[in-house]
């Protein structure tokens, strides 16, 4: 069975609508049903790290306490969306796919051995089923809240450490996991965790340390993904905790749903219309309804997000961010002076898109000027960070532009579509052809002729995609495409 259009025009690159419509369609029909049956322990409810070229796990790998929360997010995601209704499951091996009945129970302990019955867990399902495994085999005593970075395929303590990388995850999966449960315990432990970070890993001069570990260099990306973070927490901790019995069902009350006729035949992904309400009504059909925006506005008694999200701009603005050169630097040394990694000043282009991204969130919630820095950054990579034969992103360049690698991994193109997107958005020229380039490269340098569902990670510098597994972690920056793809569509 295809899960995608015949529609000749959805391969037109310059296209934008056909090609979001084209990527929704390959994530939520190939890959979240696929990572959701063989990307999952079945034993544990804990995530595989990654996948073989021939879709099956690689088991004996250490699995990172930070990929495990990568996955407990996407799947709340996927929950909040409504994207895992009734899709079909695609299996390993013969990669066959067959309707799936969804189990009778909603318990969170279901997800742990679905797949070798045939059912589909839930999306909820599966992201309880993940922070279960964390709590059960992860958790440090001695710094609160947070886990080991990593476990054996015997689900005890490979390395120890803490890191702040990991942290920042931490907290991003306990927001969306409270977003779609409302358990008080996640917020519980989100403050715990950001205790442990003031008391023990908060740096002097600003930002926080690595880890409870010696580093030679301090990096901006765990501080990013604080950003990230610090957002997704001040957003649910000032939502509406109304309505508990609704995030039981896949699509909880704060996803978007269209109320626009026009949109009606023109939206549709794996034969469900993106206009539809994928809740329940009490008559037991499905309804619209108007978007309501659930953003937060600033303040309240959950401010302290926002106020931590505050401290992540100024570090931004005083060290992370070159103005001189329009481009934001990965590594310091402990007095946030620029520091070199193998001889080079390294800036990656991917990350630059990100930022683009999370400023673009940030002034949304507190009213932040982030327009300028928004367009240094993209422009930059526009004249830059691109291989100008195909488009994709390159993993490094120095601040001046030249190429320190010429590789290109899958995850920054995820997000020079988000970064397109938010543009589409704000009326920037030539943004919306961009885009469309963007997902067409994707399926055809990282995406096309793999198992369905899973993905390449590298190109070299002469653009031939590089055999290899699929990496567990590239699902999160694939679904937070997927989501800017969704919002689009339904804007």
């Amino acid at each position: 069975m295809s899960l995608q259009s015949n529609n000749p025009s959805q391969h037109d690159p310059s296209d934008l609508r056909a090609q979001a419509r084209r990527l929704l369609a390959w994530f939520t029909g190939q890959a979240l049903p696929y990572w959701q049956v063989n990307g999952i322990d079945p034993d544990s409810g804990g995530a595989w790290e990654s996948m073989r070229q021939d879709g099956l796990p690689e088991t004996e790998k250490n699995r990172r306490t930070m990929v495990q929360a990568r996955q407990q997010f996407v799947f709340s995601l996927t929950h909040h969306h409504g994207w895992l209704g009734n899709n079909e499951l695609v299996f390993a091996g013969n990669h066959a796919s067959h309707k799936a009945e969804k189990p009778a129970s909603n318990s969170s302990c279901s997800s742990t051995n679905q797949s070798n019955r045939g059912e589909m867990p839930t999306a909820i399902d599966t992201a309880t089923g993940i922070h279960r495994y964390l709590q059960d085999h992860a958790l440090n005593p001695d710094f609160p809240g947070t886990y080991y970075h990593s476990l054996n395929a015997k689900h005890q303590p490979a390395d120890t450490k803490i890191d702040t990388y990991d942290i920042s995850f931490n907290l991003l999966a306990l927001g969306w996991l409270y977003r779609i449960t409302g358990k008080p315990a996640l917020l519980t432990q989100a403050d715990t965790i950001l205790g442990t970070l003031q008391n023990q890993l908060a740096a002097v001069n600003g930002g926080f340390l690595e880890g409870n570990h010696p580093a030679q260099l301090r990096r901006q990306n765990p501080h990013m993904h604080l950003l990230e973070a610090f957002l997704t927490l001040h957003e649910a901790s000032n939502q509406d905790a109304a309505l508990p019995d609704s995030r039981l069902q896949d699509g909880d009350s704060h996803g978007k749903t269209l109320d626009q006729e026009s949109r009606l035949q023109e939206i549709e992904i794996n034969g469900k219309r993106l206009d539809q309400d994928p809740r329940p009504q009490e008559d037991g059909s499905h309804g619209n309804s108007p978007h309501q925006d659930s953003r937060p506005q600033a303040g309240g008694n959950q401010s302290k997000w926002l106020d931590e999200a505050a401290k992540i701009i100024s570090l931004f603005e005083n060290h992370i961010f070159d103005a001189g050169n329009n481009v934001l630097l990965e590594y310091f040394d402990d007095a946030w002076q620029p520091a070199r990694l193998e001889g080079q000043v390294w800036v990656e282009p991917g990350h630059l898109m990100e930022w683009v991204w999370l400023l673009d969130q940030y002034k949304q919630v507190s009213g932040f000027d982030a327009m300028p820095c928004m367009n240094a950054l993209y422009n930059k990579v526009l004249e830059s960070g691109t291989d100008p034969r195909t488009g994709l992103l390159l993993d490094a360049i120095n601040p001046t532009g030249k190429v320190i690698a010429a590789t290109k991994r899958l995850w920054p193109q995820t997000e020079a579509i988000r970064a397109h997107l938010v543009m589409v958005r704000l009326g920037h020229a030539e943004a919306e052809a961009r885009a469309a380039k963007s997902i067409a490269a994707l399926f055809d340098h990282y995406l096309d002729g793999r198992v369905p569902g899973t993905w390449a990670d590298k190109v070299d510098s002469a653009n031939n995609t590089l055999p290899g597994p699929s990496p567990a972690s590239s699902l999160y920056h694939l679904a937070t495409a997927a989501s800017e793809i969704n919002d689009f569509l339904l804007a």
